[in-house]
């Protein structure tokens, strides 16, 4: 295994994007998590004296930008830390399971805490929950990320929508890039979508849930699993009992002071939309 220098820095939300954006230009790959109110981000990156300095720097101007009393900037050298996915440029011989991402112009190259809550639900559902789901739908694929996380879990079709074609060419990109050959990224909005799915992923805003909440509840098996996420904090108490009243029940859930997100699973069916 190469020896890279792994980082681990403890943010808060208002910092968080900032400081994976300076991170991705670096490192030779990045993994998030969510410890209480804050992010942990775990970063690979080469020796460089001169790139802890420009961290540093960097980190102390986010502190007086955004008022936060500490962004500490620590150094792990342990082997054994479990690390469930890690986002990276190439194939770069890193601890977890790999999801390499090309930087494109889409939402969701692994920074935004909708993005980070979607990676953690599903690797819940992979850990807690098995078999993982066969069938897939995402959503509003955007780069491809959980796409692609999916398929490294175990599901065995993924269809991956979206209404972008700069997105759809990136999320082709990025498949071929980790040479997966089970995703299929089409070019539509859901409403053309046909079928039942095990699981489908909706990192979607408000205003687009709403709309389509009847569609995802009606591609979804008897018996499957929902990831919902991009709900603003300030409505998800309303978005969410349009599943919740449908037959679906919240079995985790994550939020912070802006977003919230939860997935959930068919309990007591019942959809107005015939089988088949």
């Amino acid at each position: 295994m190469n020896r890279w220098l792994k980082i681990v820095i403890k943010t808060p939300l208002p910092a968080l994007e900032a400081i994976y954006h300076f991170l991705w230009q670096q490192a030779r790959g990045i993994s998030i998590d969510k410890e209480e109110d804050d992010f942990i981000l775990s970063a690979y990156i080469e020796h460089s004296s001169s790139l802890l300095k420009r961290l540093q720097r960097f980190v102390h101007r986010l502190k007086r930008q955004y008022s936060i009393e500490d962004i500490p900037i620590l150094f792990d050298y342990s082997e054994d830390r479990h690390i469930p996915f890690v986002i990276t440029p190439s194939h770069f011989n890193l601890p977890g399971i790999p999801i390499i991402i090309e930087p494109g112009t889409s939402f969701g190259t692994g920074g935004h805490p909708t993005t980070v809550y979607c990676l953690k639900l599903l690797y819940k559902l992979y850990k807690d929950f098995p078999p993982f789901p066969k069938t897939v739908l995402d959503a509003g694929t955007g780069t491809g990320i959980l796409a692609i996380a999916a398929s490294r879990l175990g599901a065995r079709k993924i269809v991956a929508i979206d209404i972008s074609p700069d997105a759809v060419s990136n999320a082709r990109r990025n498949i071929a890039l980790n040479h997966l050959k089970n995703i299929d990224v089409i070019s539509c909005c859901i409403t053309k979508v046909e079928g039942r799915f095990d699981l489908i992923l909706a990192n979607l805003y408000d205003p687009v849930l709403r709309v389509i909440y009847e569609k995802l509840i009606e591609l979804l098996n008897s018996s499957g699993w929902l990831i919902v996420s991009g709900i603003s904090r300030a409505n998800y108490k309303e978005i969410i009992p349009h599943f919740t009243k449908n037959g679906l029940k919240i079995i985790k859930d994550y939020s912070d002071e802006k977003w919230y997100a939860a997935i959930l699973k068919f309990i007591q069916y019942n959809s107005p939309f015939p089988d088949g």
